[in-house]
């Protein structure tokens, strides 16, 4: 298996280029143990080999050389002598740079303007590669990494597509409206918000009656699929909660956390 390299934001480094001489596996290990709920990167090179591991909110996503993919005691075995590098990392930023790592996820170049004018980038979740370096991407929004200019060209580097039902998010933005409307008038502000993002997310476009907002309930009146529609229900909260001048820090929306869809609705970055 041929794997892809994306670059990684070095800007919080834990350590960086530290010799397997002077800091051993076994200490690398017990302070990799002491870090809880650590979202980052170990990046180990020795000659002209390489290797990664990865992790997000605690949770051991897997590691990978320049042909296998191997466990954290295996990459040690290999690189008994190796440079090390632990970067810290935004938990959907480690997320995307693991499973961005198949070289059958690159796509074609194409232009930044033709991009940034076109609807794939709305829902877009994976790494957009430019000349100025990779950028991170998650349901359409910018996480990190330099944006490219007008005129370059980019490639993408596409997440596979988890798997999200639209019943699901009906149900997860339902919830957190039901919530809203205790402190505000949700019905006026989602109105104006839906009209506001129709160029943007079609779906919302109130004459489309694809996605309306009826009696306190968000209803699905046509088929929109489930990227689409999280992405578009996803900026059109955000818009509400502004127009009311809320922040969803402000509601108890703690029924929510543990819900599939929590960390793509970025609510838990609105605080």
């Amino acid at each position: 298996m041929s794997h892809l390299w994306p670059q990684l934001p070095h800007d919080q480094a834990a350590y960086s280029e530290i010799s397997s001489d002077f800091w051993p596996w076994p200490e690398v290990f017990a302070d990799l143990k002491r870090r809880d709920h650590f979202s980052g990167a170990l990046e180990v090179r020795q000659n002209d080999r390489r290797a990664r591991f990865f992790w997000a909110d605690g949770e051991a996503l897997g590691g990978y050389s320049d042909n296998s993919e191997d466990d954290l005691v295996t990459l040690a075995l290999h690189f008994p002598r190796g440079s090390l590098s632990l970067y810290l990392l935004d938990s959907q930023v480690a997320r995307l740079a693991w499973q961005c790592r198949d070289t059958t996820l690159q796509g074609e170049e194409q232009r930044w303007e033709d991009l940034q004018t076109g609807r794939t980038l709305q829902a877009f979740s994976g790494v957009i590669r430019g000349p100025a370096g990779d950028s991170y991407w998650h349901a359409g929004q910018h996480l990190h990494g330099p944006l490219a200019r007008a005129g370059e060209r980019v490639t993408l580097i596409a997440a596979p597509r988890e798997v999200v039902s639209t019943e699901s998010v009906i149900e997860f933005y339902n919830t957190a409206l039901n919530v809203a409307a205790r402190h505000f008038d949700v019905a006026a502000h989602w109105r104006a918000s839906a009209l506001e993002l129709a160029d943007d997310h079609l779906c919302l476009d109130p004459f489309a009656r694809e996605v309306v907002y009826e009696s306190g309930q968000l209803q699905l009146v046509q088929s929109v699929p489930a990227d689409e529609l999280l992405a578009a229900l996803r900026d059109a909260y955000a818009l509400t909660l502004v127009r009311a001048g809320r922040r969803a820090g402000e509601l108890p929306l703690d029924a929510l956390h543990g819900h599939s869809l929590w960390a793509q609705s970025g609510l838990g970055e609105q605080a």
